[in-house]
């Protein structure tokens, strides 16, 4: 199948696929760096910021794709 249709370039359906599991995987891998740093915090960082270890907490046992 060519990918040009008169002077277009026509996006498959697959290559659609794929660029949207490649900006997934890459929001994965920002929550994930996001949550490690927020477990890194001290007590008192957390205070400033208004959350507290169970807050903490309850964002880290969250699955991969809640947000």
């Amino acid at each position: 199948m060519d990918t040009m249709s008169r002077g277009r370039l026509v996006i498959r359906p697959f290559s659609r696929l794929g660029a949207y599991f490649i900006e997934f995987a890459s929001d994965i891998r920002a929550l994930r760096r996001e949550r490690r740093a927020l477990e890194a915090l001290d007590d008192t960082t957390l205070k400033d910021i208004g959350l507290s270890r169970a807050d903490v907490e309850r964002e880290l046992t969250k699955p991969f794709w809640r947000r």
